[in-house]
């Protein structure tokens, strides 16, 4: 805020105190800065009030009723400053000085008021996390943290089994009920094995013979796996598989196991192996060791051909893992030899 002042010159009251004319004054968020007029004695001189010194603003009256001057009168903490203020800027000067200090002191008590609630927040914390009942009531907030996150997270995935329940049903039901060419069919069946098991085998309803059931259903399950996967798969990537496709009822890997070790026992037509490593593998009886020999003996040209695991997983079309298994094999039948140079 700007205020221009009168040109009068500075004057002298009986009791000492200086009397200033004032040229322009400026009015800013942290003070009052005033510019005095100058005089053929006294150059252009100019004073700031910062609104935290300042604690009386004082209107007083006139010297006589045809004086165009209003004198105002700003007091500090160690001095009082009278201005001559040309007609109503007078008044705005000192309206605006009042506005600015009252702003200033609202502003002052405002961070007062954040200090104390932060101190007292820092005690209050301070006592509900120190000692062994800080200890507890961490606890019990975690607790309560783990609580909340498990229960959003059973109930979202309560509701996305239900509706993949139903998606399976309805993709079933089109299936059995439609009269469509086998490639439609298939798409179909595609399309159910996506969506995972409609009616996964439990021990609640299959009682003793839940080996028996489980390795039924885990032997129609996976054929359209192996034959993705060219007729081979390792027991863990087939676990993983099979407990998505079940959903919230799963398996544990004794009783996966034990369901492939059963289809031997139930005349299935799908074969469990286990090689020197320790890699157990799912696989078809396509997937024999003279199968992958004569793929080996193929691909070599001569005797300097070399092959590694990784080329050997081409070939065979499988895993490095399971190439590298069929590696030892085929070195243990004579039909390759490893350079150890």
């Amino acid at each position: 805020v700007v205020v221009r002042g009168t040109d009068d010159d500075e004057e002298e009251d009986a009791d000492g105190r200086g009397t200033l004319g004032v040229s322009m004054m400026v009015c800013t968020s942290a003070r009052v800065v005033v510019v005095f007029a100058s005089t053929a004695m006294t150059p252009r001189r100019a004073v700031g009030l910062r609104y935290s010194a300042i604690t009386r603003v004082e209107r007083m009256k006139k010297k006589h009723m045809l004086s165009r001057t209003r004198r105002v009168r700003v007091v500090t903490g160690t001095r009082e400053y009278e201005f001559h203020i040309k007609g109503s800027d007078g008044d705005t000067f000192a309206r605006v000085v009042e506005e600015q200090v009252r702003k200033y002191e609202d502003g002052v008590r405002r961070v007062q008021a954040a200090e104390e609630a932060k101190a007292q927040a820092t005690v209050e914390a301070s006592a509900a996390t120190a000692g062994i009942g800080g200890v507890f009531n961490r606890q019990r907030e975690r607790v309560e943290e783990t609580n909340r996150t498990l229960d959003e997270a059973f109930s979202d995935l309560s509701s996305l089994m239900s509706k993949a329940r139903e998606l399976v049903v309805l993709a079933e039901r089109l299936a059995e009920s439609s009269g469509t060419n086998k490639a439609e069919n298939s798409e179909l069946q595609r399309l159910v094995l996506s969506l995972g098991i409609t009616s996964p085998v439990t021990r609640a309803t299959s009682g003793a013979s839940f080996h028996h059931e489980l390795s039924r259903q885990l032997a129609d399950w996976i054929v359209p796996i192996l034959a993705k996967e060219d007729g081979i798969i390792t027991l863990t990537d087939a676990f993983c598989l099979f407990n998505r496709a079940r959903g919230t009822e799963l398996v544990s890997p004794q009783d996966m196991l034990a369901a492939c070790e059963s289809w031997d026992a139930l005349g299935i037509d799908l074969h469990l192996r286990r090689f020197e490593s320790g890699v157990v593998v799912i696989h078809t009886k396509e997937r024999s060791d003279e199968h992958a020999c004569s793929k080996f003996k193929a691909a070599l040209s001569s005797f300097e051909s070399s092959i590694d695991s990784y080329e050997a997983a081409q070939i065979l079309h499988t895993t490095p893992e399971i190439a590298l298994e069929y590696l030892y094999m085929a070195e243990s039948e004579g039909i390759l030899c490893r350079d150890d140079g």
